[in-house]
């Protein structure tokens, strides 16, 4: 990675660890848990497609805005499977935020 890439407050080193932290999870929410990166999964998702427009990382390591879609079917399987369960939990389960597990139900209803 060009090591002058840098995203508005972020320094070439922050930038650096996010990008990295991204690649190894592939999500931008996972990548913002990750630690010693400081930036929301909001912040994760913009400065990936800045990379990606710069060149640093290619056009198929861009994040998709749709989410995780084995990950909401698998969500809504547990929650018919468990009811019991609460949100955090299945959160665990699948290996995503709880905000995820909410998204999924929320997109079932509709």
């Amino acid at each position: 990675m060009n090591g002058e890439f840098c995203y508005n407050s972020f320094g070439p080193d922050q930038t650096r660890a996010v990008i990295e932290a991204y690649i190894d999870t592939g999500s931008c929410e996972r990548a913002s848990l990750k630690p010693g990166v400081y930036g929301s999964s909001a912040t994760v998702h913009r400065l990936v497609h800045a990379a990606v427009n710069a060149g640093i990382l290619c056009e198929s390591d861009r994040p998709s805005l749709e989410g995780p879609r084995i990950n909401r079917d698998r969500i809504l399987a547990l929650i018919d499977t468990y009811p019991h369960l609460t949100r955090k939990a299945i959160a665990q389960r699948v290996g995503c935020g709880v905000s995820t597990v909410y998204r999924a139900l929320r997109e079932r209803k509709l």
